[in-house]
């Protein structure tokens, strides 16, 4: 469900959260947080998550607006995210307030991918 794949000769983190239940994407979330903590010396992660049919809940949300996750994506230089219709759209606005920062919504992947490329090196 984490992985890292290169393109271009650069590395983009891909977190997978297609076919989790509310549970795995707990676990999912909280070991994201940890992997883009651990970059804090090297601010330049790119990172995609792909959210497709996957539940969001209270506690999700809840952990979003934990300070120690909005803190973790601070070192995210470009974010994209997928499957973020609806109310998710309305999560991934509220989240990109409250962290300062601009993970955009794709509904493809080669989109998302291309976008977090854009980053300047």
């Amino acid at each position: 469900r984490c992985s890292i794949i290169q393109r271009d000769g650069r590395e983009i983190h891909v977190f997978d959260y297609r076919g989790c239940d509310t549970k795995e994407v707990l676990q999912l979330m909280a070991r994201s947080t940890s992997i883009l903590r651990a970059h804090k010396s090297n601010p330049d992660l790119l990172y995609v998550a792909d959210f497709t049919g996957a539940p969001i809940s209270q506690k999700a949300i809840s952990f979003l607006r934990e300070d120690e996750t909005i803190r973790a994506n601070q070192y995210v230089k470009r974010g994209a995210v997928l499957g973020v219709q609806g109310l998710k759209r309305t999560i991934l606005n509220t989240f990109n307030l409250l962290s300062g920062r601009q993970f955009r919504a794709f509904d493809e992947m080669e989109e998302a991918l291309a976008y977090v490329l854009q980053a300047p090196l």
